[in-house]
């Protein structure tokens, strides 16, 4: 359990495989809801939550539910850029008879935490990684973008940062 944001909203981890076909059946109601084309089945949700690289389904995945009934999930992830930026993106569904009540509110500002919390980490490690690296590949150090390393070599051939 995650958190509880009023008397009948719980906000969880994603358990496990379980999980998909009621997250199935939001994500296909809340896309036809909004005239959206297409739909997903069993087969495209497992390749997306159980194979894809770039989040980890146990922490990155939020479900909401009323009363023990799935009404809404979302999920972040990253993927880096070739520059080596990284970028943080996040889609969430919400059942058309549940939306306006702040439960996407509610899922949002709880990825917005979990991302943030995830780029700090990455920030951290490659805020050390550039410092190492300083006036050998051009590397900006402290407050560098998430990685972002800049189109010049050696110390002297780079504005300062």
């Amino acid at each position: 359990m995650i958190t509880s944001v009023s008397l009948r909203l719980l906000l969880r981890h994603w358990q496990s495989v379980s999980d998909l076909p009621q997250m199935m059946t939001v994500a296909n109601t809340s896309r036809t809801a909004d005239g959206l084309k297409g739909v997903t089945n069993l087969e495209t949700m497992h390749g997306i939550y159980v194979k894809s690289s770039g989040f980890d389904p146990a922490v990155d995945v939020v479900i909401a539910e009323v009363d023990g009934q799935m009404v809404g999930f979302a999920r972040g992830w990253w993927l880096q850029e070739v520059g080596g930026a990284f970028l943080y993106r996040h889609v969430g569904f919400v059942a058309p008879h549940w939306r306006r009540h702040g439960i996407g509110s509610a899922m949002l500002a709880w990825l917005e935490r979990r991302q943030t919390e995830v780029a700090s980490k990455r920030e951290t490690r490659i805020s050390t990684r550039a410092r190492r690296a300083r006036g050998r590949v051009g590397a900006c150090g402290e407050g560098a973008q998430l990685g972002a390393k800049r189109n010049c070599f050696g110390p002297k051939a780079c504005p300062p940062c």
